[in-house]
């Protein structure tokens, strides 16, 4: 925040502030007959499900944990969308290669490790 007394900055928030934006996300999920996709609140994300596509390190979904305790693995159809800040990413990535029967792919290893870094050199702002 100290970075606003600067010439030509801006602290900018959503008209109709955040629920708007919440709202507007979830409209753009779900206007489709098709319900293109769904909005989990209150729902702990333990691991992504991670592999290969068209060389790239690719999520085809979830497995989610809710208040209750109640494990759930959700398939994506097209990809997943998360607001986890990048440290919790790197721990739910690690999380989701650890451990396999299968072996992960090493183009997904080198992704998750690129997070990984990229959370253990972000500095914390402090607030």
């Amino acid at each position: 925040m100290g970075d606003l007394h600067y010439p030509n900055r801006l602290l900018d928030y959503p008209m109709g502030g955040m629920d708007s934006l919440v709202k507007t996300f979830v409209k753009a999920l779900t206007t489709n007959n098709d319900n293109v996709g769904e909005l989990r609140l209150n729902t702990r994300v333990e691991q992504f499900i991670l592999d290969e596509k068209d060389g790239q390190a690719h999520c085809q979904g979830v497995i989610v944990q809710s208040k209750d305790g109640t494990r759930k693995r959700i398939k994506a159809k097209k990809g997943v969308v998360s607001n986890a800040p990048v440290w919790n990413m790197a721990r739910i990535l690690k999380d989701s290669i650890a451990d396999k029967v299968e072996p992960t792919p090493e183009i997904v290893q080198n992704a998750v490790q690129d997070i990984q870094g990229q959370a253990k050199d972000m500095n914390m702002t402090g607030s």
